[in-house]
């Protein structure tokens, strides 16, 4: 897994045959060396319900989501911290804030007036060795197949979880004022009386 930083290098996609290959091969070794061959694929010692699954392949489904990948992936949570860092240790932030809240406000778009004082904000808001960054992880890795998503899959648009991605936060509400049981019926007579009175506010 040391390599899961090098964008440039070639990785074979995984299948779910494959990887029953591997779980397969693994059955007929000895303890030490059966955990071994598994932990560098990152598998355990049992066979996913997926993988035999009529017309499923979680590999094929998963693909570079901007949203968790990027903005709130290595954006939000690794790349913007070296940033703020960076601009606190040099004394530049409050410069920075100061450029910043000088952009011009448009009308639908959130106007951000000191982002360095942001340590964590929702999707929808939004490397070197000296600095202590390690950039192996599998979400940086996945950039590497982003070409692929795109060529087999369409335009982002088709694969990203940023939509839907309110309505989610709008049912987390509403779950939190339900009693917890039948949460579901709940819900959705919420969102049906709801949708009726938008109907009716609708009407001139």
């Amino acid at each position: 897994h040391g390599d899961l930083h090098k964008l440039f290098k070639h990785s074979e996609r995984r299948t779910s045959e494959s990887m029953c290959r591997i779980v397969t091969r693994a059955a007929k070794l000895n303890v030490t060396d059966q955990e071994e061959l598994l932990e560098s694929y990152g598998l355990h010692n049992f066979e996913h319900f997926l993988w035999t699954f009529r017309h499923s392949d979680p590999y094929a489904a998963a693909c570079y989501d901007l949203l968790h990948y990027f903005d709130g992936g290595k954006w939000g949570r690794h790349t913007w911290v070296l940033i703020k860092e960076y601009l606190q240790s040099g004394g530049l932030a409050s410069k920075f804030n100061d450029y910043m809240n000088q952009f011009p406000r448009w009308r639908g778009l959130k106007h951000i007036s000191s982002p360095t004082t942001i340590d964590y904000s929702e999707g929808q808001t939004f490397v070197h060795d000296a600095l202590g960054k390690d950039f192996n992880f599998l979400k940086q890795h996945s950039l590497s197949h982003a070409i692929e998503d795109f060529m087999s899959k369409g335009t982002s648009r088709n694969m990203n979880t940023r939509v839907g991605e309110g309505f989610q936060q709008e049912v987390e509400k509403m779950y939190q004022k339900t009693n917890g049981k039948n949460a579901e019926h709940q819900v959705s007579d919420y969102f049906s009386i709801n949708s009726k009175y938008s109907l009716v506010g609708r009407i001139d």
